[in-house]
Parts: C-alpha cells; structure tokens; sequence
C-alpha cells in the first residue's frame, strides 16, 4: 500500500496572487494558522543527552502544553520533567516559564528517572502533570502531581514545590510503573499501570482526587487490580459515554504470544461482569507473534430506529515481524467482525508502521496516528489514519484516508508521535523528533485542518 505525501505545504510560499489573505488548507492538511504550515517544533540544546515528549493536553484558547523529560549533562546526568507550552498560533508562549519552556528537577537527589506520562491543560492557564520518579534500589516509580501556574512556576498552593505525592504504601515490596492517565469531568484522576509483586504481574487502576488524595470510594479502597494466571501489562486508558473505565494493553504468558488486553470497570472500580470473562478480554486476534495494544478508544452509533451500538477501539501492535492496526470489539468483548476485515484494519505501511494513539471525531470517524518507516532512505515521519466507524477509509482525508507528515526539524529527522488530543476537531498530534547523526532532539507538534469547520471556535 502507498501513502500520499502532503506536498501542498512546500508550494505555500510560491503563490503569486494575494499574499496578503490566509492560506486556505483542505481537511488533512497541516493547519496554516498553526506554525509553520500545521508544525510547531522546539529544540532542545545540543548538550542534551536525550528527551522524550510523552503527552499533550490543549487549553479552551487553543493554546497546546506538551510534557515530557530532558536529560541534561551538569553537574552531571540528571534527568528534568520537561513542559513546552504553545499558544493557539503555534509560537511558544514568552510568558510561560523560560521562554515557553519550564524544567522541574523533582527529586534532585535522584539523577535519573523522572518522567511524565500525562498532562492536563485547566482553565485559567494553569497546568496539572503526572509526573513519576524512581526509586532508589527498585524498577517501581513514586507517582506525583506536580501543579504549575499560567506563568510556569510550580504553584505552591497546590503543594511544596507545586508536588503532591500519591501514596503507595500499601503497595511496598511491589514495583508500581504508572503509564498513562485520564481526567473525569468532575477532575477526578484515573491512572493504570502495573504491579510486580516479585512473582507476577497485575494491572491496576487507580483513582485520585483533584488535590491528589486516593479516592477511597473508588475500588478497594481507590485501587482495582486486574489479574489473570498470565501477567497483565496496562498501557492506556479511555472513559466510555457510560462513564466506565477502559483499560488497554498486552498479556504476558510463559511460553505463548503475547496478546492484547481489554479490561472494563464500572464508574465504580468494580470489574464489569458483563465485558469479556469477568471483565477481561484477552483478544485472539488470529494473528501470530506478541501483540499488545498501546491506546483505546470507545464510540457509540444511533442506529436506525435507536437501536445504540457501542464499539471498543485499541490501536495494536508487533515488534516482529513488524504490523500495526486498530482491532474493534463489541460492547461485550468479543470482535466486532463487521470492522474492517474481521475486526481489523491493516496499517502496516511500506517499510514498517506504528500506530501509538486513537481519537474519536464528534461524528464517529477514529482517527489513529503514529509513525512510519518510508520506503527507501528516508527516516520515520508522522502518519495518520482516518476511518468511518465501520473501519472503511474516509476518503475525504486525503484522498485514502491516510497521509505522512515530515517534520524535518533537523534534516531528516525520526519523528515518533506519542500522544494525541482533538483541539475541537482537530488533531493536535506530539511526539519526539530526533536525529541519531547530530544527535539532536526536538518537540514537535502537528495541527491538522479539519473539515467540522466552525466546531472549535477558532475560524
């Protein structure tokens, strides 16, 4: 399969005839009033030793916070959880932080490991991070909110230093990994990972309160484990319209492929009885090598007459041979066949793709994003997908319902999106850039047009 390369973008500066007026960019393309052509990228110094970009979060105004971590060489490696906040234009904002960039060195006596899996954009400019450290002698992190002012500074009415630690005591002895989170309504956290107690492996959900204090209305005591007689590893989280808890990722047997994992709880942190075998749903997708599933995603159709389907949406993949795809379930569990080929639309492009993140549109159109390898020299660009809820191609995206982006922010550079939010209906795409020759290390962010013009507020 062939994807089309957005060339429109390289033209922009040739027109001739009114320069004065906006450029007009088609569904798909790079938004024009975004940066440079729907790209906004910052690079860190050369003395970086590596970063990572991890989340995106988009303000009511348009404005875009990315958050990640830096490690940086003085005095020596240290590693700094990492924000980069963009105004509605693309610019950096000046009034955030350093130039737009802030930096927090949250345990300074810790060289390594902080990171920051997820990121919420709330009103009046302010920012709410989850942000993890190691700790010392294990592989299992200490999770924390960090609070930071519309100004970039940690706001210490929050907490000391801007930081509330959520606590994990009940849990010592066991290494907790947190991976990913999601904000309720009501600003209510939910966060998944794992937990290895030293003979196997759990999923867990978690639940805080707005000031990070466990919500112990929530589960066990604001905690639910997920657990099978294989190892179950969770990466990603979504909510459905039902307000219940999808959970996403991959098993880990001994001996057998690897598999995705769906798991579903109630509002409640209760396992719903209804979904799979007492809520778990360990996906036979008929394929052979370790699958897991990195994002999730839920959706629902008014059907003729009234009749509400609900589908379930993970993005999976495999290292090797390498594939990629989005595998659809019904609201049960079991494979919704009528997706796609049996349930599962290929995205396996050229010399190798990855899909890492999903987004449902208002008018049920998932859009998925990642990364794909182009054939011949070229290194990874930015690569989205856009399907009806059937799995079909929308064609109306670029012409096959698929499209490549290079960002290019150091020559040709290894674009590897992480994280994706619909600003409105726009995809706000961010990932990492880097380019292993300089080596250099770049943010970048990709704004899409959309054609639910008039949605967000920013025509």
């Amino acid at each position: 399969m062939t994807v089309s390369r957005h060339l429109r973008h390289a033209l922009l500066g040739a027109a001739l005839f009114y320069p004065a007026m906006p450029t007009l960019a088609g569904d798909g393309d790079g938004d024009p009033l975004f940066g440079n052509q729907g790209r906004a990228i910052h690079s860190w110094p050369s003395s970086t030793i590596q970063s990572e970009t991890n989340a995106v979060s988009t303000g009511t105004d348009g404005s875009v916070v990315v958050a990640g971590w830096t490690s940086f060489p003085t005095p020596q490696q240290r590693d700094a959880v990492s924000l980069v906040r963009f105004r509605a234009n693309g610019s950096l904002d000046a009034g955030f932080g350093n130039g737009g960039i802030a930096q927090f060195d949250i345990d300074p006596t810790s060289q390594i490991g902080e990171r920051a899996p997820a990121v919420f954009a709330l009103s009046g400019g302010r920012t709410l991070v989850l942000v993890t450290r190691r700790i010392a002698g294990t592989m299992g992190q200490q999770p924390l909110l960090l609070s930071v002012r519309a100004d970039g500074t940690p706001d210490p009415a929050f907490g000391p230093n801007g930081l509330q630690t959520i606590d994990i005591t009940r849990w010592a002895g066991s290494d907790v990994d947190f991976r990913a989170a999601r904000m309720a309504d009501d600003g209510r956290i939910l966060f998944v990972g794992s937990i290895f107690d030293g003979t196997g492996i759990d999923a867990f959900v978690a639940r805080v309160m707005p000031n990070g204090t466990i919500d112990t209305t929530f589960g066990n005591q604001g905690w639910t484990l997920i657990g099978s007689d294989e190892s179950l590893i969770a990466t990603a989280i979504a909510l459905d319209d039902l307000g219940r808890i999808l959970i996403a990722g991959r098993t880990r047997g001994v001996g057998v492929d690897d598999r995705p994992m769906v798991a579903r709880l109630g509002a409640n942190g209760i396992a719903d009885a209804g979904f799979g075998n007492g809520g778990l749903v360990r996906a036979n997708t008929g394929f052979s090598g370790d699958w897991g599933a990195e994002a999730i995603v839920s959706a629902v159709r008014i059907l003729t007459g009234g009749f509400v389907q609900r589908r379930i949406f993970i993005a999976i993949n495999r290292n090797s041979p390498r594939a990629t795809g989005v595998l659809a379930l019904a609201n049960e569990g079991s494979i919704a066949t009528t997706f796609g080929n049996n349930g599962f639309v290929d995205l396996s492009l050229e010399e190798g793709s990855r899909i890492s993140t999903l987004a449902m549109r208002s008018d049920q159109r998932l859009v998925a994003a990642g990364w794909i390898d182009p054939n011949g020299t070229a290194k990874t660009d930015f690569l989205v997908a856009r399907m009806a809820f059937d799995g079909t191609p929308d064609t109306t995206f670029d012409g096959n319902g698929r499209a490549r982006y290079p960002m290019n922010a150091d020559g040709d550079t290894f674009d590897t999106p992480a994280a994706m939010v619909l600003s409105g209906e726009r995809p706000v795409i961010a990932g990492t850039l880097y380019n292993n020759t300089t080596p250099s290390y770049h943010t970048g962010v990709l704004r899409l047009s959309s054609d639910l013009i008039f949605r967000d507020g920013f025509q």
